[in-house]
């Protein structure tokens, strides 16, 4: 078994629409989450491989929120059970843009929500960024999603949706997220030997 880590954790989103964004998506959405995978079976296996993992996150939202800056919409919480490898859903808000805490992906159940005053402003929040996996933007004016999208530096990008799956579209990053493609007919020509043949004329 293993994992794709393509996880929406960084929401850049437009003045007007970001307090709603909190409370509907981020807040309601992070508590049913944790109400249903906490609620079915107190004693299910945890999402985590191990127990370090947890520690890793908790460790990195403690220094978050040492600065006072960021604030913390959600308790998180860890759970004794299975060696601690489950935390709770939640999300920050407030992280100062450039801080250590910014560039620095979480990988686990962690959003980290961001106000902004304009469409660029949100494109260029988007992009400042060490990694490129996998951007998405959502927007109920496709068009103006897609116009978007297509300035988001990234090595996969969506419109309406966090991430489409299916062999035939190439999965890969740029920056640090990597380089090269896996899936599609992109992957294919890793595996065969090709010969340049070369005329002069």
């Amino acid at each position: 078994m293993s994992e794709a880590p393509v996880n929406a954790n960084q929401w850049p989103t437009l003045r007007g629409d970001r307090d709603a964004f909190v409370a509907e998506f981020g807040v309601e959405r992070a508590e049913r989450f944790n109400q249903a995978f906490w609620g079915t079976d107190p004693e299910a296996d945890a999402p985590f491989t191990s127990g370090h993992s947890v520690r890793e996150i908790m460790t990195g939202l403690r220094d978050s929120l040492a600065g006072r800056f960021c604030r913390r919409q959600l308790a998180y919480r860890r759970r004794a059970a299975g060696a601690g490898r489950v935390l709770h859903a939640g999300l920050l808000t407030d992280v100062p843009v450039g801080s250590e805490s910014f560039y620095e992906e979480f990988l686990g159940p962690v959003a980290e929500i961001y106000k902004a005053n304009s469409e660029q402003e949100a494109i260029d929040l988007a992009n400042n960024s060490r990694y490129g996996l996998g951007g998405a933007v959502f927007s109920q004016d496709v068009d103006r999603a897609k116009n978007v999208a297509a300035q988001i530096d990234t090595g996969m990008v969506h419109v309406n949706l966090g991430q489409a799956f299916n062999p035939a579209l190439p999965f890969g990053g740029i920056k640090r997220s990597g380089f090269g493609r896996e899936l599609s007919v992109l992957a294919m020509d890793e595996f065969v030997n090709k010969q340049t043949f070369y005329v002069n004329d």
